[in-house]
């Protein structure tokens, strides 16, 4: 194994625990890290502006690749170095198409998170943990014309979330017809972040090509990569970096994909797996 110059990370299920808690291991294994020259690169489904940003204070991390390779940011300096958005025309389709059915849409939009006011009542029919039940409701922009938003950042909107809630028998109402509908539209890519989710960006675009991009603005080759993750939106960059590392919560199909599975997010999977590459 050559030397690991750049290290990438997914948040929820990887580097954070259950309750979206950066540990105190998993912190002095990123500071170890950069000590030894390593870039630090956050990647995660969220939009930049909702980057837990307290939980990384005193950490040196470099790059934010956010909205599921949607964007790439300087993590400090909050600059955008590219973006690939969902085409205008396609957005207006897809809004009128969500508008008709009952699912919570978070919409992303220059790095900042924007919300349908009907969709608030949705959060609560959600089977998910509390901790996502906040974060579904932490500092977004509540809107009641998601178009108009859209009209005003022509061409701008990084990523669509859509979050179904079960029914009295624990299926996840209108999942099947929504994801179906997504399937016939060549102009998007579909992956989920977590079981009960679809997210949505433009063709082609994904973490791994995002994480692709960024390697070579930094004229670092792929094999010396370390990416985690634990979601089907990880995929791609455990794929593509020369170190792929599934968690050990990971959904069961990363783990063929994986060339090194760690303990959980709960365990330390992160900090135990960096630790092994420090001198």
């Amino acid at each position: 194994m050559g030397r690991i110059k750049l290290i990438s990370l997914d948040l929820d299920g990887t580097l954070l625990d259950s309750r979206r808690r950066l540990s105190e291991r998993n912190r002095s294994a990123l500071q170890r890290a950069k000590e030894h020259g390593m870039i630090i690169v956050i990647s995660t489904g969220s939009p930049y502006q909702l980057i837990p940003f307290k939980l990384f204070y005193g950490i040196e991390i470099d790059y934010a690749i956010t909205a599921n390779g949607g964007a790439l940011y300087d993590y400090q300096s909050g600059c955008c170095i590219f973006e690939e958005t969902i085409p205008y025309t396609v957005a207006n389709d897809v809004m009128s198409f969500l508008a008709k059915h009952d699912v919570h849409t978070d919409y992303f939009v220059d790095g900042k998170g924007y919300t349908p006011r009907k969709c608030k009542e949705i959060i609560e029919k959600l089977r998910v943990p509390e901790s996502r039940k906040v974060y579904l409701q932490s500092n977004r922009t509540w809107v009641d014309n998601m178009n108009e938003i859209v009209t005003e950042h022509s061409n701008q909107i990084q990523k669509i979330t859509i979050n179904f809630y079960q029914d009295s028998n624990g299926q996840l109402v209108e999942y099947e017809e929504v994801k179906n509908w997504f399937v016939r539209k060549k102009e998007l890519n579909m992956t989920t972040g977590v079981k009960d989710n679809l997210e949505i960006t433009r063709s082609n675009v994904d973490k791994g090509m995002a994480l692709d991009r960024l390697s070579d603005i930094l004229n670092i080759d792929m094999e010396s990569i370390m990416a985690f993750g634990d979601s089907l939106n990880d995929l791609s960059v455990i794929e593509k970096a020369g170190i792929g590392i599934a968690m050990g919560n990971s959904m069961e199909d990363i783990f063929c994909k994986a060339d090194i599975i760690a303990g959980t997010n709960d365990e330390d999977g992160v900090a135990i797996e960096i630790e092994k590459i420090l001198p």
